[in-house]
């Protein structure tokens, strides 16, 4: 079976007769401890219902429990449950059953082949773990695309100047993005930004970014990199996530810097054996942040994406 489809997880496929005894069923139980659930058919295969072994035991256990059905069919016993096709996508019945999901029993279902006939029964568990498994495997996958975009360390060093940069997700993925690029003989770009919240999400629109920075044409100038990358996201993805930068365009011929904030805030210059906040960047509002709240901005006055300035190494 190919492909990302229910059937896949079936923990049993086991069945029985509904006309099968319960002492005779009991018996197979007892000699096949694995077994956890057990489809009830009829003569033509058609799906009844399901036996499962906890369940099974239970009512046998209670007083006088054996002896009043060792001598009835299974069918008196069984319950109806939830009926699913074999060939039925994964998340597509996991979002059916989502608000089984977090139950803290087992709730069991049955698994019909193309002919409608008994294929086999799987549990809330069973797809829990695999969409577990598969969270899992795509977070790696996901790590693995972003490490080939943002290094976890880099060093650069020349005649002229050296830069160090590093970074470490917390949870193998997530929003903390830095570049630092070339782009003519004497000038470099860099920049070190944090998307809005956490995981897979905010590791795509830094993935995205990175794909941005590597296309862009640096000669045009930051503050052009800034906007293209601002209307780039907004119009690509229209979501409620923002993400916060810091840009610097540096020549090392000159030892000139130029500075974009968007919303970081936190840029501090090393001089003089002296710490300095940059602390008179105007209003500087995140990249992609809403429309409604930019327009307000605007209105106010305020750079709808940095403030920029000019500072002397």
């Amino acid at each position: 079976m190919q492909g990302q489809v229910i059937g896949r997880i079936a923990g049993s496929h086991y069945y029985t007769r509904d006309d099968v005894m319960v002492d005779d069923l009991l018996k197979e139980l007892n000699g096949n401890p694995s077994v956890f659930s057990v489809g009830v058919v009829d003569q033509d295969n058609t799906i009844l219902g399901v036996i499962t072994r906890d369940m099974f035991f239970d009512i046998l256990g209670r007083p006088f429990g054996r002896d009043l059905y060792k001598n009835r069919h299974i069918r008196t016993i069984m319950v109806d449950v939830r009926r699913f096709k074999c060939g039925d996508s994964i998340f597509y019945d996991a979002e059916e059953i989502s608000s089984d999901l977090t139950a803290a029993r087992d709730i069991h279902y049955v698994l019909t082949d193309p002919a409608g006939l008994f294929f086999g029964v799987f549990t809330n568990r069973d797809l829990l773990g695999y969409l577990s498994c598969l969270t899992t495997r795509d977070l790696g996958f996901a790590k693995s695309i972003q490490s080939c975009i943002i290094n976890e360390e880099m060093a650069i060093k020349n005649e002229r100047c050296e830069m160090l940069a590093a970074t470490k997700m917390a949870r193998d993925v997530g929003g903390d993005y830095y570049t630092v690029n070339r782009y003519d003989e004497t000038g470099w770009f860099f920049a070190v930004c944090d998307v809005a919240g956490k995981g897979i999400s905010a590791s795509l629109l830094s993935v995205l970014m990175g794909g941005v920075t590597h296309v862009f044409d640096f000669t045009r100038g930051m503050r052009q990199y800034v906007v293209k990358l601002n209307d780039y996201i907004y119009t690509s993805l229209k979501s409620e996530k923002f993400i916060t930068g810091f840009f610097a365009d540096f020549n090392e011929a000159t030892g000139d810097v130029k500075i974009i904030d968007s919303g970081h805030s936190y840029v501090f210059l090393f001089r003089k054996k002296r710490i300095i906040h940059l602390d008179d960047i105007a209003e500087n509002l995140p990249i992609f942040m809403d429309f409604e709240f930019v327009k307000m901005s605007k209105e106010m006055g305020a750079d709808c994406i940095a403030s920029a300035i000019m500072l002397r190494l």
